[in-house]
This record gives C-alpha cells, sequence and structure tokens, in this order.
C-alpha cells in the first residue's frame, strides 16, 4: 500500500511523508523540514517503536522496499514524491 501524508502543520502536525506498508514492514520518508526515513518491522514491533532503518541487517529490506515504493510513485504518478525520492540524501 502506497501513502502521501502533506497536510502540515494541521491538522495533525505531523511532517509531510510518504511511503510503502507491506504485510511485514513500513518504510516512510518524511521531507519539508526534515529529510529522514523510517523503518518498522511490524511483526517484531507493530506498534512501530524501533525504527530499524540505520540497523545494516536491513539493508535489504530497504532497498527491495524503496524499490517497490519507487514503482509505486511513478504509478500513481505522484510526480511530487517521485522528485522528493531522486532528491532524497538516503
Amino acid at each position: 500500500m502506497y501513502y502521501h501524508y502533506y497536510e502540515y502543520p494541521q491538522p495533525h502536525r505531523v511532517y509531510p511523508h510518504f511511503g510503502v506498508r507491506t504485510g511485514q514492514y513500513t518504510l516512510i520518508h518524511f521531507y519539508g523540514e526534515t529529510d529522514a526515513w523510517e523503518l518498522y518491522d511490524l511483526k517484531k514491533d507493530p506498534t512501530q517503536v524501533k525504527n530499524l532503518y540505520g540497523d545494516k541487517q536491513y539493508a535489504a529490506v530497504i532497498a527491495s522496499l524503496k524499490k517497490q515504493l519507487r514503482g509505486l510513485i511513478q504509478e500513481y504518478q505522484d510526480e511530487e514524491a517521485l522528485q522528493l525520492l531522486n532528491d532524497s540524501k538516503s
């Protein structure tokens, strides 16, 4: 599932972000005032508390999810997200 949240600062005061969620993982890219990635293993951490993005054990998972994310962004023709993904530092 692909999503893009961009209603900032109101109503929820959550930085704009987009991401992909599978049966096991959520990969999120925050942008705007921040440029940060988050990865959660939903089977081990269903409340999404421990960000695994910097964990080298998940490098292949991250690469796979980024590829899937890019494909979904292109499928839904979200040009803003595609540009942000291309500009991302990570």
